[in-house]
């Protein structure tokens, strides 16, 4: 039993703990693996493992949002930077245009 211990202290060190995909419930299956118990009960990680799913969606969604977020600062930059070189930049500005000021 020390040696296993030995070995999983090893295997579990302290700056690899993830509160969602690498804690004391997957700690407790390798420990039961280890010792030839069999697996635990499904129940017992179904928390952690429905946070884990949210979470990588969450890290998804939040990549998409920041390409979209490029690519629209990236188009309005080039629509401002062809409005400061005195072109129309593609808008109808003065001339009967619907402006303000009508």
């Amino acid at each position: 039993m020390d040696t296993l211990i030995a070995r999983l202290k090893g295997e579990w060190e302290g700056e690899s703990y993830s509160l969602l995909t690498r804690n004391c419930v997957h700690f407790s299956e390798a420990l039961a693996a280890s010792l030839g118990c069999g697996p635990l009960p499904p129940w017992v990680n179904s928390l952690a493992g429905g946070a884990s799913v949210a979470s990588d969606a969450a890290r998804v969604a939040v990549a998409k949002a920041k390409g979209a977020s490029a690519k629209v600062t990236a188009a309005l930059s080039g629509l401002m930077a062809g409005l400061g070189s005195g072109g129309s930049g593609g808008l109808n500005r003065g001339n009967g245009g619907g402006g303000a000021g009508k």
